[in-house]
């Protein structure tokens, strides 16, 4: 937590260890017992996002980097288990403009408060829509255009559509992911012109396609693999993965550990 925030931050070790001398035995004066641990950790996360709110309200940061930010084109998101938003947050204001709290935020992928991209999937779903209904007269049942052909703008046109961002699948809700697993399945079923007593697992050996699920695991496999030659410290310098610790499952690596079942439900089975 440390260096991640003195590398986004850009502070010294000394500055980043102030907001946490702010409430040591002064705002919150509790005895360091486990029963009181979940007093300490509120304390010092209310005193660090009191501290980084300080930061970017005087500008510092933006200043000490040289950036120059579009305040109406900012927002503020909590990443937080809560059902709603904590009431009474410290309102966030930069070069005078105030920038609004939300609940889903874009940055490459829409990120939510509760990491669950639950709106990211469902974005990701209406865009393959819209796709697929552009190449509806290429790939629709009553199309002449041969099978292989048909599944050949599948996978190189509507499936890379689908698989955006699926790299930090490892948190996201399984009843999120059936969307794009049901999805696949009706498009595919489009391309073969296959009637209601077919199942979808003849259709996907005949084909010799992956079912979604194990897709998008096989690609995150090869993202996971090609980490550590990548030359960026900040990459480099993230601590190890390790499945046997229990916050670990929601690290999106955690997609490896996970084994799919395709047919005849799909279903996660967790290692």
């Amino acid at each position: 937590m440390e260096t991640g925030l003195q590398n986004v931050l850009g502070v010294e070790r000394n500055q980043l260890y102030s907001f946490f001398q702010e409430w040591d035995g002064k705002q919150y004066p509790f005895e360091e017992t486990p029963s009181n641990f979940p007093k300490l950790f509120n304390g010092a996360k209310s005193s660090a996002l009191s501290y980084i709110l300080k930061l970017v309200g005087k500008q510092l940061w933006l200043n000490d980097w040289k950036i120059k930010v579009n305040a109406s084109k900012s927002a503020c998101l909590m990443f937080t288990r809560r059902p709603q938003l904590p009431v009474g947050l410290t309102s966030v204001t930069i070069f005078g403009q105030p920038v609004p709290w939300v609940n889903v935020a874009k940055y490459l992928v829409f990120l939510d408060t509760k990491l669950t991209f639950a709106y990211h999937i469902e974005q990701t779903r209406k865009k393959a829509i819209a796709v697929h209904a552009m190449l509806k007269k290429l790939i629709s049942r009553m199309s002449k255009l041969a099978i292989r052909h048909k599944v050949l703008l599948y996978k190189s046109i509507i499936r890379p559509v689908m698989c955006y961002g699926s790299q930090i699948f490892g948190s996201a809700g399984m009843c999120h992911l059936k969307k794009l697993h049901t999805l696949t399945n009706s498009f595919l079923r489009q391309i073969v012109n296959a009637p209601w007593f077919i199942r979808n697992e003849v259709i996907y050996r005949d084909l010799k396609i992956k079912p979604f699920l194990p897709h998008i695991k096989d690609l995150s496999k090869r993202f996971f693999n090609k980490l550590p030659n990548v030359p960026n410290e900040l990459i480099s310098n993230q601590p190890a993965y390790d499945p046997a610790v229990p916050s670990s499952q929601k690290r999106p690596r955690a997609l490896l550990e996970h084994d799919f079942i395709s047919f005849p439900q799909a279903k996660r089975l967790r290692a």
